[in-house]
C-alpha cells in the first residue's frame, strides 16, 4: 500500500477514519481553522487536536476540503440535493463533462474559462466562474498541472475516492444505510443488447472485414433487477418486450398456440414464474422493438413485487424513477429512496457492480443462437438468478457496507476510469449533441 493510501487508513475497519465523522463537522473544522490559521495554531497542531478529541482526519484529506470550501463554500464536494434550480439540467451537465473529457482525449488543457465558454456557445447559459467551478468539482474533476507545466481540468482518481467515502458517510449519518440487510435493496436496469459486443476472428490481411453468421435479434428487451444487502432473491428479475413470441394470451391460432408452448417449455427449463414476463402491447405503433426503462414498468414490477413497509431503495436517480416530480419508488412503498452519485454510481451500485456483468459474460459465453430470442433473454435471467443468489450479498458487502480502501482503491484504478460508463455516457451525449 501507497504511504498516502495508509495515512488515510483506519486499522480498526479498514477505512477511511473521516468517513466517521458527521458531514457538519467536516465543514465547522475548516471554518476554525481558517479563522485562526496564521494567528495561533500550526495546521498539523490543528489536526492533532482534533485526532485526541476523537476527530481524527488526514492532512491530505483536510487540505482537499479547504480547496472546496474556497471555491464552492463547502468542504464536501458532494452536490447539494436541495436549494436553487441548478442553471443547467442533467443531460447538458452530461454534455458538459463530455467536452472536457473530449479535451482531456486531444491532449488538450481545459480550464474553467473553457468549460464557462463552452457552455455559453453551445449550450446557451451564462454561468459564472463559481457556478464553473462547483459544477467540475461535482463531476469529480480537479484543476491539475499536466505535462507541460499548464494547468487544467482533468477527472481526478483521489477526487472519485472521495466522492465515493463521502457518499457512504452521509448516507450512513442520514439513516440510508443503517437499516437492515433484508430492507435495503438496489434496483437498475439491464438489457438484451448486442451493440457494444465485439467479436474477433482471424481473416486474411487487406481485405473487407468478415461477416458473422450469428444472427443479432431484433428486439432489444428491458429488464429490471432488483437486489438486497442480505442476499436473498425476493424480488427477481422481469423482463418487458415488444417480442410478441413473449405472449401469454390470445393463443387463437395454431402458430400462436406452438410459440406460446415453446415460451411454457422454455420458463419451465429455466424456473421463472410466468408473471415475470411482461409483453408490452403496443396498438398505436406495432413497430417498436426497444424498451426503454420507465416509471410504468418500475410501477409493474412493484406491484408483482411488493415490499415492506420499512424498505429502502438506492437508484443511479434517473429519469424512470420519478414522474411529473413524484418520486415512483416512495408510492410502491419505499421508506427512502437514495440516489448514487452520477461519476461513482458504477462502482457503488450492486446492479452494475457486478450482477449485470457476470450474467452478461455467462450469458455470451453459452448462448450459441442469439436470434432465439426467448431462449436467449430467459437464459439471461436465469443467470441474473443464479449471481444474485450467490453474489449480491457479498457486493453489497463489498461495494457499499463494509468496502475497504483497498477494494475501492482498486476499483477506482487507471484502468476502472477509462472505462467508465459515466465516462462514455458524458463523451456519448457530447458527440450526439455536437453532431
Amino acid at each position: 500500500m501507497k504511504k498516502r493510501d495508509r495515512e488515510d487508513k483506519d486499522d480498526n475497519n479498514n477505512c477511511y477514519p473521516s468517513t466517521n465523522i458527521h458531514p457538519e463537522v467536516h465543514s465547522f473544522a475548516v471554518k476554525i481553522f481558517q479563522a485562526l490559521e496564521g494567528k495561533t495554531i500550526s495546521k498539523k497542531i490543528f489536526l492533532g487536536g482534533m485526532k485526541e478529541a476523537g476527530y481524527e482526519m488526514s492532512e491530505r484529506t483536510f487540505n482537499r476540503h479547504i480547496a472546496h470550501a474556497k471555491s464552492s463554500g463547502n468542504a464536501l464536494s458532494v452536490a447539494k440535493k436541495s436549494g436553487a434550480i441548478p442553471l443547467l439540467s442533467d443531460v447538458e451537465k452530461l454534455i458538459a463533462e463530455g467536452f472536457v473529457f473530449h479535451q482531456n482525449n486531444k491532449n488538450h488543457e481545459v480550464g474553467v474559462e473553457d468549460y464557462k465558454q463552452f457552455v455559453k456557445s453551445k449550450l446557451k447559459v451564462d454561468i459564472s466562474t463559481r457556478t464553473a467551478n462547483n459544477y467540475l468539482h461535482e463531476s469529480g474533476f480537479s484543476n491539475r498541472v499536466v505535462t507541460t507545466k499548464t494547468s487544467g481540468f482533468i477527472q481526478d482518481l483521489e477526487e472519485l475516492k472521495d466522492l465515493y467515502w463521502e457518499w457512504i458517510s452521509k448516507s450512513k449519518q442520514n439513516g440510508l444505510l443503517s437499516t437492515r440487510p433484508s430492507c435495503l435493496c438496489s434496483v437498475d436496469f439491464v438489457y438484451t443488447s448486442h451493440r457494444s459486443e465485439r467479436r474477433t476472428t482471424f481473416a486474411q490481411k487487406n481485405t473487407p472485414k468478415p461477416k458473422s453468421a450469428r444472427s443479432i435479434p431484433k428486439y432489444t428487451n428491458c429488464i429490471v433487477t432488483s437486489i438486497w444487502a442480505d442476499g436473498v432473491n425476493r424480488t427477481p428479475s422481469m423482463v418487458f418486450t415488444y417480442n410478441p413470441a413473449f405472449k401469454l394470451t390470445g393463443t387463437t391460432t395454431p402458430a400462436k398456440k406452438q410459440k406460446l408452448d415453446t415460451l411454457l417449455e422454455y420458463l419451465k427449463h429455466y424456473n421463472i414464474d410466468q408473471n415475470r414476463v411482461v409483453f408490452v402491447d403496443d396498438e398505436q405503433n406495432k413497430t417498436k422493438t426497444y424498451v426503454k426503462e420507465s416509471p410504468s414498468i418500475l410501477r409493474t414490477f412493484f406491484q408483482h413485487n411488493k415490499v415492506g413497509k420499512k424498505s429502502v431503495v438506492l437508484t443511479d436517480g434517473g429519469n424512470a424513477f420519478f414522474d411529473e416530480g413524484k418520486d415512483v419508488l416512495l408510492d410502491q412503498g419505499f421508506s427512502m429512496h437514495g440516489v448514487y452519485p452520477a461519476v461513482v454510481h458504477q462502482y457503488l451500485s450492486p446492479n452494475d457492480n457486478r450482477l449485470h456483468a457476470t450474467a452478461k459474460q455467462s450469458w455470451k459465453i453459452n448462448v450459441d443462437d442469439f436470434s432465439n430470442d426467448v431462449n436467449a433473454t430467459l437464459y439471461l435471467m436465469h443467470c441474473l438468478d443464479q449471481d444474485t443468489n450467490a453474489y449480491s450479498q457479498k457486493w453489497f458487502n463489498n461495494n457499499i457496507l463494509n468496502p475497504t480502501t483497498d477494494h475501492v482503491n482498486g476499483m477506482i484504478g487507471i484502468g476502472g476510469l477509462e472505462k467508465s460508463k459515466y465516462r462514455s455516457k458524458c463523451m456519448d451525449a457530447y458527440d450526439s449533441f455536437i453532431t
